[in-house]
């Protein structure tokens, strides 16, 4: 056919059936990006190459793909859209886009703030991006909301982390004291 809309629909039945069926992932994902070329807005496509591509670590193809995803997610499930935030938080932090993960993972926090990895990725974000006090402030609310359910190894990264803050921020007592606590922990 040459409507681009139906073509797409039909290539996405097929990458279906050769991922479902034939258990054939290459000729899948191809299917999937000829749809995704054939009609751009074909969500149907976009989600089945996002998790091939990160299952791959195929950072570079998959981030613009979720970013598309997310920016339209209004009409999806709010469990569906923080999942997304997520994925895009994650990715933009493998891709080393500070900026890009903070957005994101600040979405999924936004979506739900009882999440552990959305505050935890927001405040790792937050500080790979040197932005100083919201950094300490996340870091901060993850240690009275979660701690129990965080590891030693991540309560030490936590403390670490603090006194990175309070040192760069030229308050070196805090720092030592958030480093000591660190060395408490482990």
């Amino acid at each position: 056919t040459e409507k681009e809309r139906k073509r797409a629909a039909l290539l996405v039945e097929l990458g279906r059936i050769r991922e479902e069926r034939l258990d054939d992932e290459a000729g899948a994902v191809e299917a999937f990006e000829a749809a995704s070329q054939a009609d751009p807005d074909n969500e149907d496509a976009l989600m089945p190459l996002v998790d091939s591509y990160l299952a791959h670590e195929r950072y570079e193809d998959a981030f613009p793909l979720l970013a598309v995803l997310v920016q339209r997610s209004d009409k999806r499930e709010l469990d569906e859209q923080h999942r997304l935030a997520l994925m895009l938080g994650e990715t933009a932090t493998k891709l080393g886009r500070s900026a890009d993960a903070v957005a994101a993972y600040e979405r999924a926090y936004e979506l739900d703030n009882d999440d552990s990895d959305a505050l935890k990725g927001l405040a790792g974000s937050y500080f790979r991006a040197e932005q100083w006090d919201e950094a300490f402030k996340y870091h901060q609310v993850l240690l009275v909301q979660h701690r129990d359910a965080l590891g030693r190894d991540e309560i030490t990264e936590v403390f670490y982390r603090l006194g990175v803050v309070k040192r760069e921020q030229g308050e070196e007592k805090k720092a030592r004291h958030m480093f000591d606590k660190g060395l408490a922990e482990d």
